[in-house]
This record gives structure tokens, C-alpha cells and sequence, in this order.
């Protein structure tokens, strides 16, 4: 920062340490983070009465480690991103040196020093303790008499600059990750807008669809029997896009109110971390960080469970045969760890089938129910599991029964809802019953929970009419 003419002028001697020390806290204590690194170069720019103060620390950035120019704003002319890390480079290899006779003319530092008002600099390091940040000092003081008093003023001050620009590296870390996160929403809003495009268009489409097939009425009676089947179609296909429309609608809901949860804790905790920082209340920071990253954890795993939601029935791998048994023994393979350790008794009942479709998908069916069942068995001292099939009603259903838990029967209409779980303590997101739900509805069947109650078993049953092979089954 160079000199400027309106400052007061700073007292010819120093105050004692104690009562410097404190006069100086007491004048950063009341300083917003924003104006905090302006705040502390105003002051020692008064206190020392160097002609230009440039304040340098350094930022723990996820790519590296590079510096900040505190002193950008009064300088004029900031170091440019090449002067700061040739600066942080010198600092890394070799001390700089401290005192203006004592650097060489061929310094490579020099030049960029000079270009910002500093021919004879005063380099004094601040960093004290481990876990603060590397920073420096450089002050131009020409007149050679003024080095030692500048330095016995800024000694006491130490820890308290060192803390100040704690905060001060703090807060640009928070707007940098502010400035991540609106980034990442505008892509999110993007996407929604993106694919509402797309529905609409496909709506425009099918109606326009409609009306041609209405317009056959007056053909033939054989041509308008053909217009009456493509209607129907027609019909069936505008219900489940209206269908479509109206899960994806629920999901928008859903979505934006589980993850407000997240986004809500970390714009608080924002706040609260300001005001801590403000107080140099460390141990709070570090409690409000800790929620701000827990928060973003939360929000990034919700945000990839909808995203592997939303790709069931959209992207679909060239359909194959495979048979029940091979899926339920997959299932049980990826769990048999687990499985041993708990003692659990499989028993494997299903009949002879095959299915026909995206063997990925339908086996994660098997998969997630498994997992559940594994899951949720609670403390049964003979836990046990049945695969099996069988027939109902005129249709093929299969199911995955345990003996575990169970479910009480208020919260059997919310087993299938997004990110809703029995138990919050429990691991995972509370997305796989709804990407299985929506799997199984992908080939037209339906799934649903049977449980008498806490403590007596679930049993979780589902149909896969449009991708069943067979038309019939024997008991397992």
C-alpha cells in the first residue's frame, strides 16, 4: 500500500508491547472478514510509516498451494499471478532476505518489488505456528534508520496479524468455494430447464400425432379401424407421458426439498462462520466448517442417487437373456461376505425362468433387495432369507423375504419414497427401493412391502410381466 498523503502521522516511539498489543487487537476486532486484510495494512502502514506495505500469505488450495496479495486493493498494481508464485517459489527454495542492504541488485525479486513502490525493502516473516499460513511483510523504508524501530513495533504484534490473516485466507477460501457452488447450481438449473425443453417438445409431437390419426375418421372402414388401434396408442402413450410428467414433477418436489436440507445448513453455517470469524472464536470455525462439509457431503451424494434414478429407462444396454437363479445368485454373491460373518440361512427357491432385457438393471433388483433384507435383520438369532417365485392371481411374483426387523404399518406407504429412510442412522442414501421401484415400473410391473409389523419380517414382492420369458411357473 503506498503512503498516503491524508494518514495521520504515526507517534515517533512506540507504545509499550502490552498496551500495543491490545490497541491494535481492538482496532482489527471490530473488522468485517471482507475489509479485514484492508484493515490490517491501513494499520501497520500507519504504525511503521513505510512509504508502501505489501502483505503476502498463502492459500492451501486444493490444486496447490499459491499466494494471496492482501495488499492488492491499495497497491494500485497487484502482483500479477506470475510475480506471486515466483514469489512463493523464492520463499520455498531460500529464505528472502530481511533488510534492505542485505539484498543483492541481481535479486530476481527486485523488479516486481520496484514496480510496486518498494526499492529498499524491509522483508519480515510472520508465520508462528504450524498450523497457520506462510506469509511476509515487505515494508519500503528508505531512510535506513527507521528499520530497526519498524521492526520493534511489528515483533508484539505477531500473533495477532498471524490470527488476522488466518481469517483473511479463510474468507477467500469461502468465496471461492461460494463462488463453486453457485456455479454448480446454474448447471443443475441448466439441466432441469434442458430437459423440460425436451418434454415439451415430445408433448407438442404427440399432439400433433393425435391430430393427424383423428383426421383418418373419414377413410375407409378398414383404414379407420387402423386409425382406432393407432389411437389407442396414442391414448396409452399420452398417459404415460402424462404419467411421466407427473413422477417427474413428484421428483422435482422431492429433489428440491431434500436438498434444501443441505443448501440451507451451509448458507447458515456461512453466516455463523463470518460472525466466529469476526470474534476469532477458532474453535467455532472449525465447528462450522465441519458442518459446511458434512452438509456438502450429503448434497453431492443426493444429487448422484438422482442421477442414477434418472437414468433408469433412459439408458438401456441391448437386451439378453438370463434366468432368475443367475441374477439371485449374483445378488447373493456380492453379499455373501456379510452374509457368513452374520450366519445368515439362504434359502434359494426360485423356479426355472427367464427374463429378457438389460441384465445390468434387472439385476439390480435382486441386488438392492438383498442388501435390505442384509441390512435390516436387526439382532434375529437365526436370521434368515428366501429368493423365490410364485404364482398369484394370473401372473408370475417374485419376492425377497426375511425375518428381520420388519416395518411398522404407518411406514409402509413411504418404503419407495425418495431419500426416505426407517432409520436415519442407517448407511446409504435412502434411494435404492425408489431406483427399484422404478425399475420394475420400466417393465410394466409393480412392487410393493408385506409386513405384519415390527420385529416379524418384510417381505417385498414385484412383477416383471414385459420382461418374462415364461407364461408359467411351478411353487418353489
Amino acid at each position: 500500500m503506498a503512503k498516503d498523503a491524508s494518514s495521520p502521522p504515526a507517534p515517533t516511539t512506540a507504545a509499550p508491547a502490552g498496551a500495543a498489543l491490545e490497541s491494535f487487537s481492538k482496532r482489527l476486532a471490530y473488522t468485517a472478514p471482507s475489509r479485514l486484510g484492508t484493515k490490517l495494512v491501513q494499520e501497520l502502514q500507519d504504525l511503521t510509516r513505510a512509504d508502501t506495505v505489501v502483505l503476502l500469505a498463502e492459500e492451501l488450495d486444493p490444486k496447490g498451494r499459491r499466494l494471496i496479495d492482501v495488499s492488492a486493493d491499495q497497491t494500485g498494481a497487484p502482483l500479477s499471478p506470475g510475480e506471486l508464485e515466483e514469489i512463493r517459489r523464492t520463499l520455498t527454495s531460500e529464505p528472502l532476505p530481511r533488510r534492505p542492504e542485505e539484498f543483492p541488485p541481481e535479486h530476481p525479486l527486485l523488479p516486481a518489488l520496484s514496480r510496486l513502490g518498494i526499492a529498499a525493502p524491509l522483508c519480515i516473516p510472520l508465520r508462528v505456528e504450524e498450523d497457520l499460513p506462510d506469509a511476509v511483510l515487505l515494508l519500503n523504508l528508505p531512510d535506513p534508520d527507521r528499520v530497526d524501530d519498524a521492526e520493534q513495533i511489528i515483533a508484539p504484534l505477531s500473533p495477532v496479524m498471524d490470527l488476522a490473516l488466518k481469517h483473511v485466507v479463510a474468507h477467500v477460501r469461502i468465496e471461492r468455494q461460494g463462488r463453486e457452488l453457485e456455479s454448480y447450481s446454474r448447471d443443475q438449473e441448466r439441466l432441469i430447464d434442458e430437459r423440460t425443453a425436451e418434454l415439451k417438445t415430445a408433448n407438442q409431437s404427440l399432439a400433433a400425432s393425435y391430430r393427424d390419426v383423428l383426421g383418418l375418421k373419414e377413410e375407409a372402414v378398414q383404414a379407420r379401424h387402423r386409425a382406432e388401434q393407432d389411437a389407442a396408442l396414442l391414448l396409452q402413450s399420452s398417459r404415460e407421458l402424462a404419467e411421466k410428467n407427473a413422477e417427474l414433477e413428484r421428483l422435482l418436489y422431492t429433489v428440491s426439498h431434500d436438498l434444501k436440507g443441505p443448501v440451507v445448513t451451509i448458507r447458515t453455517f456461512l453466516g455463523f462462520l463470518a460472525r466466529d470469524t469476526a470474534a476469532a472464536d477458532v474453535e467455532q470455525i472449525e465447528q462450522d466448517l465441519g458442518f459446511i462439509s458434512r452438509a456438502a457431503d450429503t448434497l453431492a451424494q443426493r444429487v448422484l442417487a438422482v442421477l442414477e434414478l434418472s437414468r433408469v429407462g433412459r439408458v438401456v444396454l441391448p437386451p439378453t437373456r438370463v434366468t432368475v437363479r443367475e441374477l439371485a445368485e449374483e445378488a447373493l454373491a456380492a453379499v455373501a461376505g456379510i452374509v457368513t460373518a452374520r450366519g445368515i440361512q439362504i434359502d434359494l427357491s426360485v423356479p426355472d425362468l427367464t427374463l429378457t432385457g438389460d441384465r445390468v438393471v434387472l439385476a439390480e433388483i435382486w441386488l438392492n433387495l438383498v442388501e435390505n433384507a442384509v441390512k435390516f435383520m436387526g439382532e434375529q438369532k437365526a436370521p434368515r432369507i428366501r429368493i423365490a417365485a410364485e404364482p398369484r392371481d394370473g401372473e408370475i411374483v417374485f419376492f425377497v423375504h426375511d425375518n428381520g426387523i420388519g416395518i411398522t404399518p404407518s411406514f409402509l406407504p413411504k418404503v419407495f419414497d425418495l431419500f426416505h429412510k426407517f432409520d436415519p442412522k442407517a448407511e446409504g442414501t435412502g434411494a435404492g427401493l425408489a431406483i427399484v421401484k422404478r425399475i420394475v415400473e420400466s417393465c410394466r410391473g409393480r412392487i410393493w412391502v408385506e409386513s405384519p409389523g415390527l420385529e416379524q419380517g418384510s417381505r417385498f414382492c414385484f412383477t416383471l410381466p414385459a420382461s418374462l420369458d415364461e407364461p408359467s411357473v411351478d411353487a418353489g
